[in-house]
């Protein structure tokens, strides 16, 4: 999921993953899993803020642009009893 350079930072990207984590709750979801480029720093502060928590970095790969990256997977959650997925 990402949001157009256009549109960035302006809220939509909270709002796409709020609904997500919302839709998953909902559904019965234990949790959320996502793998992240360590280089997506909007992504990966958007991801903490909601509190998703990193699990492990995987393999190193290569971009369509030829720049290597490092990503990383992460968990959030899904107690309902917790405040989980709120963004503020």
């Amino acid at each position: 999921m990402q949001v157009t350079r256009d549109f960035r930072r302006r809220g939509y990207g909270a709002a796409l993953l709020g609904a997500v984590v919302d839709h998953c709750r909902e559904a019965g979801f234990a949790c959320i899993q996502l793998t992240v480029l360590k280089s997506n720093s909007a992504a990966r502060s958007l991801y903490d803020k909601v509190g998703f928590v990193w699990l492990e970095d995987l393999p190193p790969c290569t971009l369509a642009s030829r720049v290597a990256d490092q990503p990383e997977r992460m968990r959030l959650p899904l107690d309902s009893t917790k405040n989980n997925g709120v963004i503020e």
